[in-house]
């Protein structure tokens, strides 16, 4: 459980003159039941999952849904064209790099030793570009995924978990009355798949065990997403606030313009 997040909230939504009230409760195991200790109405809940979807990376989400990103007004938008080209060059200098077996084949068509040293050197510069741009695309894009709306100071630190190659962390947020349809939202992020997070890699990215986990992201890697279904039934919303055994009941409206997150559909009725 996470006090700092329970702190941040509050303080984010003081900042934002949002209509909440905090609830102390008893912890409870189920949707169902932390509802009734609320005093809220079960489809009212927002619950949170820590995702990995895999298929897609950073600049491709920021290209696609450029629209939500440019609404967000981050400045560092202008950036995305230069990662994408960036992103352009690691596969062609990835492709350079695999074919390093290459040089045999070369040396047997009588390449001079002059020549393979030469290549070899090339290689080891390719390399280290390579490198390079792979870290400058991680920083560029952390700056324009996640967290969009968050001040700084109540940020966490976005140096764990480590960022991996053609895969995103997602917060996905749904009513607690419907459940996760993780292949819907593989493919409205245009993915290959979805899946939960680890323990560790969940802990890293909220600071809050399951169960607990706002429907805000604080970390720049975490790139929040809530279904449409949220919005439109009720004028309130509640949340487990980083603890387990406290809540957040939250003007719905309040929600959508502090959080300002990619709304799409993936959420399916429980029947």
């Amino acid at each position: 459980m996470s006090e700092k997040i329970f702190s941040n909230l509050q303080t984010l939504l003081s900042q934002n003159n949002a209509n909440f009230k905090v609830i102390s409760h008893e912890a409870a195991g189920t949707s169902e039941l932390v509802a009734k200790a609320r005093g809220t109405l079960l489809g009212q809940g927002a619950k949170a999952l820590v995702c990995i979807v895999k298929g897609v990376s950073q600049a491709q989400i920021c290209e696609n849904f450029k629209e939500h990103f440019l609404q967000n007004n981050k400045a560092d938008f202008q950036n995305l064209n230069t990662n994408l080209i960036v992103e352009s060059e690691i596969s062609k200098n990835s492709n350079l790099i695999k074919s390093k077996e290459n040089f045999e084949l070369l040396d047997k068509s009588n390449l001079i030793n002059s020549q393979k040293q030469k290549n070899t050197k090339n290689l080891s510069n390719l390399k280290e570009q390579n490198d390079t741009f792979q870290q400058n695309l991680d920083e560029k894009n952390n700056e324009i995924f996640g967290a969009l709306t968050i001040p700084s100071e109540l940020k966490l630190d976005s140096q764990k978990p480590n960022s991996r190659n053609n895969r995103i962390y997602v917060l996905a947020v749904f009513p607690a009355d419907h459940k996760a349809n993780l292949s819907k939202l593989t493919q409205a992020l245009n993915g290959t798949k979805a899946s939960l997070t680890s323990e560790q890699e969940c802990l890293e990215l909220s600071d809050c065990v399951i169960g607990s986990i706002p429907p805000f992201s604080f970390h720049d890697k975490l790139l929040l997403t809530v279904d449409h279904k949220l919005f439109g039934r009720y004028e309130q919303i509640a949340f487990n606030a980083g603890l387990l055994d406290h809540s957040i009941v939250l003007n719905t409206d309040d929600y959508a313009k502090i959080a300002k997150p990619l709304v799409l559909d993936f959420a399916d009725k429980i029947s």
